[in-house]
């Protein structure tokens, strides 16, 4: 017979399952979820769904863990809480070789010019969200080298720009 109270050894800390009231919170918040705070509770809803825990700062039980987990599993997919969460994939375009300074990307670049009297336009050709600009040739592709290493998160050292020959 279960108890309408949890044991203090229940209530302590992070569960079973590693979480604690602000990170069950936390993590329904990035899938989508819009977040009101009630004292000592929150109200969780999205398309349609409406969940009430523990607030920010309170105990998580095991068991209110589990509920919840189990409760959504229908629309947040099997062990979605219980499961460890991957890490996003670091973002690989070009060709990746090793050296001395550790992983290089070598990418594939084209540079255009519209009208003489606008600056040059400096693209990747596996990702044409990341742009360079400058007056002239050599600026646009210093500027796509710094654009490139903030997109792949790395330093400027370990972006290598290869444009076609005559262009």
């Amino acid at each position: 017979m279960m108890s309408d109270t949890a044991t203090h050894d229940d209530a302590i800390g992070p569960t079973p399952l590693g979480h604690t009231a602000e990170e069950l919170i936390n993590e329904l918040v990035r899938r989508g979820f819009q977040c009101s705070d009630h004292g000592d509770h929150v109200v969780l809803e999205r398309d349609g769904l409406r969940v009430v825990t523990p607030g920010r700062g309170r105990d998580l039980p095991a068991r209110v863990a589990q509920t919840v987990e189990f409760a959504l599993a229908p629309h947040l997919g099997v062990s979605w809480l219980s499961k460890p969460r991957a890490r996003p994939a670091r973002r690989r375009i070009g060709t990746l070789l090793n050296s001395d300074i550790g992983a290089v990307h070598v990418l594939d670049v084209i540079v255009v010019q519209q009208s003489p009297d606008e600056p040059r336009c400096a693209m990747l050709v596996d990702e044409f969200a990341v742009i360079g600009y400058g007056a002239g040739r050599e600026e646009a592709l210093r500027d796509l080298k710094r654009a490139a290493a903030l997109w792949l998160e790395i330093d400027t050292t370990n972006v290598v720009l290869v444009t076609p020959t005559g262009i």
